[in-house]
């Protein structure tokens, strides 16, 4: 069957996790056998690598076919993420009233323009601090509710410096990967 020009980054995903686990570094190709003993931990690599959870296929025997089952695997994990970003998007217009693009700064039309410091007033910076102030907690509203109708209570520094729908999605469902 082949491995695909689109999946070859799979391919070398998978080929160094082999290499890490069996300790052979040059010479892996398609249709190199992995073993019974390094089946499960070469599952575990890749999932722990790629930040997919899923339940181990046994009876893979080539690393072509691990990375068949796992092209797969990210083709429902995006078609997921999809579905997801589009029920995150709602959800912000809904509670919001503002239907934002994924990649769209959240509250974009509330952002401060920027000013020249060494030129400003005190006045002009103080404006500038609250317009700054103002921006920030209307976008931690956004996140707050964000957190509070997907159950995300854990601290996470890039939930923390999100600013896009995309970004949030990344964290809470996980990234989006190459089209395989």
């Amino acid at each position: 069957m082949g491995i695909f020009e689109e999946q070859e980054w799979l391919f070398d995903l998978v080929s160094d996790k082999f290499s890490d686990i069996s300790g052979i570094r040059t010479g892996i190709e398609e249709d190199t056998v992995v073993y019974q003993k390094n089946a499960m931990l070469l599952w575990m690599y890749i999932s722990e690598a790629l930040k997919i959870r899923t339940a181990f296929v046994p009876n893979l025997m080539t690393i072509e076919d691990y990375v068949h089952e796992w092209s797969g695997i990210i083709k429902k994990h995006n078609t997921g993420r999809e579905i997801f970003v589009e029920r995150l998007q709602k959800f912000i217009a809904d509670r919001f009233g503002r239907e934002y693009q994924p990649n769209e700064q959240l509250c974009s039309e509330l952002m401060p323009k920027p000013i020249d410091e060494a030129k400003a007033t005190k006045l002009e910076k103080d404006q500038y601090l609250r317009e700054e102030m103002a921006f920030a907690n209307k976008v931690g509203t956004i996140k707050n509710a964000v957190r509070n109708r997907f159950g995300y209570f854990k601290y996470c520094t890039p939930f923390y410096e999100a600013q896009t729908i995309n970004r949030i999605a990344d964290v809470l469902f996980g990234k989006e990967y190459p089209v395989l």
